[in-house]
């Protein structure tokens, strides 16, 4: 992929969709392509995965999530730990990256995002309609545009909460009647930030393999990216 904090010769990723811990950079970071440890358990009333990126280095930071399911809920809790053994302040950046269709192969017109947020700062787009990389937009409703209505997207957005009302964010399909919702310690997890193609995207092949790609056609899979962290934005400042 050429999209990434690197130059084009060297950015790469590998989209699984699921979630995924980026770390210690920005963006998708560089955690994706090692190998985790895992231990599967129990924990009173529910079943719980602890996750280990690697063991302790003093020349870097580690992380550790806990992925808990409680009996009889439609829910898990994420609990990431970060810690640096180093001598030394090191500079990183950790974000959670929940990629999702909710229940459909591609992201339905019919999706609706909730963010808890009056105006975003962009990322990036390739919509002629919106400000450019780190221009402000209003939420939900910017130019005229209702950016909540994911059949209003005609191309990809990337945009960050310039401020968080609430701890929650999420999104609901009405087409398949299901939604998720992110639920979040606002005064830590002050990072909010929602990505997705737009129906004019046309670099889905380095995202998505689906049915049409075997056809020689051009994959027809989309999928939203709904990201938090405690990081703001992923610029440093």
């Amino acid at each position: 992929s050429h999209w990434g904090p690197l130059d084009d010769a060297h950015n790469w990723w590998l989209a699984l969709g699921g979630m995924e811990w980026a770390l210690p950079t920005q963006e998708h970071g560089t955690e994706w392509g090692l190998a985790w440890d895992y231990q599967v358990g129990e924990d009173r009333d529910a079943v719980l995965i602890v996750l280990r990126d690697a063991p302790p280095n003093r020349n870097r930071v580690s992380a550790e999530v806990v992925v808990r399911l409680r009996r009889g809920e439609a829910a898990w809790t994420i609990e990431p730990r970060i810690f640096n053994d180093a001598d030394h302040p090191i500079r990183l950046q950790f974000w959670l990256n929940a990629m999702l269709t909710l229940g459909s192969q591609t992201v339905s017109p019919q999706t609706q995002f909730i963010l808890p947020m009056q105006s975003g700062t962009v990322h990036s787009t390739g919509d002629a309609r919106l400000p450019p990389s780190g221009g402000i937009i209003l939420w939900p409703k910017s130019n005229n545009l209702d950016l909540s209505r994911y059949a209003n997207w005609r191309n990809w957005l990337g945009v960050f909460a310039s401020e968080v009302d609430a701890g929650f964010a999420g999104a609901y399909n009405a087409e398949t009647q299901l939604g998720v919702a992110r639920i979040f310690p606002p005064d830590t997890a002050r990072g909010l930030k929602l990505f997705a193609f737009g129906s004019e995207f046309a670099d889905r092949a380095h995202y998505t393999d689906d049915p049409s790609a075997g056809s020689g056609q051009a994959p027809s899979a989309q999928y939203f990216e709904l990201w938090g962290g405690p990081n703001k934005t992923f610029w440093q400042a």
